[in-house]
């Protein structure tokens, strides 16, 4: 008898305590940026932890749910129930030391850690909320984790309604992320990107840093780079290209993308990859005959790599429109390319390719 009231004492002890919970729904709406951050916390992968924890911090975000779900991560961290890396641990200590919330003081103090670096951030977070406002909500952390991962994909249901696929191909390099998220609304999925480089004196490959991607379904990626500590610049879009689906609409796409920058990255793409049949590359030539005349740099270096496409996959179907390019185009290098991937000495071949435009009714 005694054995089930103390049950029920301590059943009923939790449930007062869920009731004097603050409700996640009735908190401030979270912004489209801070749902990005979100889903980079939910994936308890280390290194989008730590980019996610990284931009609260830096961006001194303190959304009472964020500071949850951070919080949550620390103590699973540290119990190691998930693999965070020390830098990632300590990042998320940063984070909570901006959260202006008494309760995580309490919380960091308790924390009984062997290594040193981790006691450094410690000591720093503590001193940061040492006039931190008692009044700030805290969230229980379950509740915030299963709130978030409701919120996010809530958002993610509406984007699919309202989303207008159009408006990918029309954004610009040089776009925040925050203009792009209006216009686009919310990605299907947020990861990390790892920016690789070689080193030319040591000659490997290093990581440089961490960019962030975002994926869209049927369109494509989105990288953006971090160049102020609240800025993100998108550095270029990434089309889909997939021999699964209906490659000629996704070659088609060259003409669809505004930003000339990212048409370039498509088309190195298709040469390395060596993606596409005959009646695919016959796009990009379509597109490199109505384009010869331009005069900016960007684009003549797009038309310069559909050239070495179309060599790549076969000179001669392709080689009396480039020997005219050599002749009528507009740019010294683009002409140059085409001189360089032609033959003079190669006559006309059953097939050869010869575009239907305006250029050719004249």
């Amino acid at each position: 008898m005694y054995f089930n009231i103390k049950k029920n004492l301590k059943a009923l002890f939790v449930f007062v305590s869920i009731l004097s919970l603050p409700c996640v729904a009735a908190l401030k709406e979270m912004t489209s940026q801070e749902n990005v951050y979100g889903e980079l916390l939910l994936s308890n992968d280390s290194t989008s932890v730590k980019l996610g924890a990284s931009v609260l911090y830096s961006e001194s975000i303190n959304h009472p749910v964020l500071m949850s779900v951070v919080s949550h991560l620390l103590t699973e961290g540290l119990n190691k129930s998930i693999d965070l890396h020390e830098d990632t641990l300590a990042w998320l200590i940063k984070a909570l030391g901006r959260s202006n919330n008494c309760g995580y003081r309490e919380k960091l103090s308790l924390i009984n850690t062997q290594s040193s670096k981790i006691k450094k951030y410690i000591r720093k977070s503590i001193k940061s909320l040492k006039k931190c406002d008692s009044k700030t909500v805290l969230v229980d952390e379950q509740q915030g984790r299963i709130g978030l991962t409701k919120t996010i994909k809530e958002s993610k249901t509406a984007s699919h309604k309202n989303r207008d696929i159009k408006a990918f191909y029309l954004l610009k390099t040089g776009d925040s992320l925050a203009e792009v998220l209006n216009s686009i609304q919310q990605p299907d999925l947020v990861k990390v990107g790892l920016q690789r480089k070689r080193n030319r004196w040591l000659v490997f490959v290093v990581v440089n840093d961490m960019r962030l991607d975002l994926i869209y379904n049927q369109a494509g990626r989105l990288r953006f780079n971090k160049v102020k500590s609240d800025f993100w610049k998108l550095e270029y879009i990434d089309p889909i290209i997939d021999d699964s689906k209906d490659l000629l609409v996704d070659f088609k796409k060259i003409y669809l993308i505004k930003d000339i920058a990212s048409k370039r990255l498509m088309v190195q793409k298709i040469y390395k990859e060596k993606t596409g049949e005959q009646v695919h590359i016959d796009v990009l030539a379509d597109y490199l005959w109505r384009n010869m005349q331009t005069d900016e740099s960007v684009h003549i270096d797009t038309l310069s790599w559909i050239v070495r496409v179309l060599n790549d996959r076969d000179s001669k179907r392709y080689n009396a429109m480039l020997l005219k390019i050599s002749h009528d185009a507009h740019s010294r290098k683009l002409k140059r390319y085409a001189k360089k991937h032609s033959d003079k000495k190669l006559k006309d071949v059953d097939g050869y390719y010869k575009p239907m435009t305006k250029n050719d009714s004249k």
